[in-house]
């Protein structure tokens, strides 16, 4: 089920300073043609694993600056390692899909 932009458009992202949390926001398509605006949090399974955004952690945000969407799906971030910063990047069509107009998780 990954590969989310195939089924979606309006893909961005925002990134709260309050919070520190960033969201993925799309309008994704059903099963049965319409579309629906939907979220997900980024930082409750992208953690920054020294330096790399990393599916499977947490948090990814607070460690991370310069966060930004590149291509429909490629997020994007200086992240924190040691006592310096680092460019990285995560393809999140390798851990969402769309589930019926639902931006999910779902790792292979």
């Amino acid at each position: 089920m990954p590969n989310f932009t195939d089924t979606s458009r309006d893909v961005r992202i925002e990134v709260n300073e309050t919070t520190r949390h960033t969201v993925l926001l799309a309008t994704c398509r059903t099963l049965l043609g319409a579309w629906h605006e939907s979220t997900l949090d980024l930082d409750t399974k992208i953690g920054n694993d020294g330096g790399s955004l990393a599916y499977g952690g947490s948090g990814f945000t607070t460690s991370s600056r310069e966060i930004y969407m590149l291509d429909p799906a490629l997020l994007n971030a200086t992240c924190q390692r040691g006592g310096s910063w680092v460019p990285a990047s995560i393809d999140l069509n390798d851990y969402v899909g769309n589930n019926n107009g639902g931006l999910v998780w779902d790792y292979r």
